[in-house]
């Protein structure tokens, strides 16, 4: 049975192993504990602002998402944005991903957000056709300019 639940402080050893692994995916080098423990004591101390949950299968944390909710001029009733969104390659094909988008979206609603966002690498094909099978659309293009 699969639980989802706010993400702990506990669980960060796990979440960074996770983190490990979407690192794979992008072009970012893998994290290290204390940098994950730095963020999520910043993000714990906004929970209006941020939120982060992890799916568990029989105790063990099998995925994670990251959701930000932010405000612009043109969309003042905030917009929220899935930061993170990785599940265990073991865990995969067992619909985790798409429960913890679901709660994402149900969190979302309720705090009264227009819409919900997500990016991802263009290569990564199969995130990108999960997200359209999640009913996300492409609906802009987002460019970055790295500041490192």
């Amino acid at each position: 049975m699969m639980e989802i639940r706010e993400c702990t402080r506990e669980d960060l050893p796990a979440v960074l192993e996770l983190m490990v692994e979407l690192s794979r995916c992008s072009d970012m080098s893998p994290p290290v504990l204390a940098e994950i423990e730095s963020t999520f004591a910043a993000m714990a101390g906004d929970t209006a602002f941020y939120r982060n949950w992890v799916a568990l299968e029989k105790g063990v944390i099998t995925g994670f998402l990251s959701l930000v909710i932010y405000k612009t001029m043109l969309h003042p009733w905030g917009t929220a944005l899935v930061n993170e969104l990785v599940v265990n390659p073991v865990y995969r094909n067992r619909g985790i991903a798409s429960s913890l988008v679901e709660r994402a979206v149900q969190f979302a609603r309720a705090e009264k957000a227009a819409e919900i966002e997500v990016g991802t690498e263009f290569r990564n094909k199969k995130a990108r056709k999960f997200y359209k099978k999640a009913g996300f659309h492409k609906e802009f293009l987002l460019f970055n300019r790295d500041l490192g």
